[in-house]
């Protein structure tokens, strides 16, 4: 496991099977996603063909974040490669997707309480 700590945000690597879960802790925004990104670059570059980015910590996102997710959704299916993204139900990041209509057109399982929810793009 590989923890990248700098400005009130860590982004915790770990590998799991074939996957791997990048699980960024703190707020995502322009001053610090560049620490979420660079893991998911670093994992593409390094043959990983699945990975899993866990939101559920993050308790504000905003736009360069948003960007970000989506982006790399984007350049994940053109590689033939999959991101799936998980977000804690009625979180920051929930509502964030919800209210710019994103939370249908990308891979997301929204995770509450004792219950798992698959979304999937429409």
């Amino acid at each position: 496991m590989k923890d990248l700590t700098p400005l009130g945000l860590r982004c915790l690597v770990e590998p799991d099977r074939e996957r791997v879960v990048v699980r960024p802790i703190g707020e995502i925004d322009l001053a610090t996603v560049g620490l979420v990104e660079a893991p998911l670059r670093e994992l593409w570059a390094s043959g990983f063909d699945a990975v899993v980015l866990d939101l559920r910590e993050v308790p504000f996102m905003d736009s360069t974040g948003l960007r970000l997710v989506i982006h790399e959704t984007r350049l994940a299916e053109q590689d033939g490669k999959a991101l799936r993204v998980e977000i804690a139900e009625g979180g920051a990041v929930h509502r964030l997707l919800e209210v710019t209509g994103m939370l249908d057109h990308l891979p997301v399982t929204v995770i509450g309480p004792g219950s798992l929810n698959t979304v999937e793009p429409g």
